[in-house]
């Protein structure tokens, strides 16, 4: 298990060592989609009856910027799991680490499903609270899903691949810190179900058969 562990954690140093310059180097146009695409943090005024939107500037992207970096971390993530299994030892110890991967991605997704319905539920009168009372009960539905799947072999890494789906979609109306962080949580369960399938095919083109 150490041994798994161990060589996991070297991929993500890997993953995080690339996925940092092509971060970087992607920052323009990621900026240029929050600004002029999405308006990550902009706020909507009517000048000479036309609608005007006042963004700030290249700082306030600092989180989009680092939710893209989880993102290429993730994919790197993924790949060289799905391609490196055997260096993760023998699938009793691949299923060990997804399983614990899987409990510990779930419950904290659970909490921040929690948390985005109960701030939904405190700003209902804003559209943005609208928002964030469907998508935290989305991400809490799709936690629960994968904890209750820990127990049914067959269902997990669907579960998990659904969930990381749904936790991917929240990131819709999610702004500031909580970007990279929901980014983090739907990486958790797309590692988890990588690792789920590696103990079921023996070729990671059949991953999620």
């Amino acid at each position: 298990m150490g041994r798994a562990i161990a060589t996991l954690i070297g991929i993500f140093l890997v993953s995080v060592a690339i996925a940092i310059p092509l971060a970087v180097a992607l920052a323009w146009p990621v900026i240029y989609v929050s600004e002029t695409v999405l308006h990550l943090g902009c706020e909507s005024n009517t000048i000479d009856g036309q609608q005007v939107w006042v963004c700030p500037d290249g700082i306030g992207y600092v989180f989009p910027g680092l939710a893209l970096g989880v993102v290429l971390t993730v994919i790197g993530v993924v790949t060289r799991v799905l391609w490196r299994r055997d260096a993760l030892g023998p699938p009793a110890e691949r299923y060990t680490l997804a399983m614990i991967i899987s409990l510990v991605t779930g419950a904290l997704a659970l909490l921040v499903g929690a948390v985005m319905t109960l701030c939904g539920l405190f700003d209902v009168s804003a559209a943005y609270g609208w928002w964030l009372i469907p998508v935290g009960l989305a991400v809490a539905a799709a936690s629960l899903a994968v904890l209750v799947a820990l127990k049914q072999a067959r269902l997990r890494a669907t579960t998990n691949t659904i969930a990381t789906l749904v936790v991917l979609g929240a990131l819709i109306p999610v702004s500031g810190l909580g970007l990279p962080l929901v980014a983090a949580l739907a990486g958790g369960f797309a590692v988890a179900a990588a690792l789920y399938s590696t103990t079921r095919a023996d070729r990671p083109s059949a991953a999620l058969a």
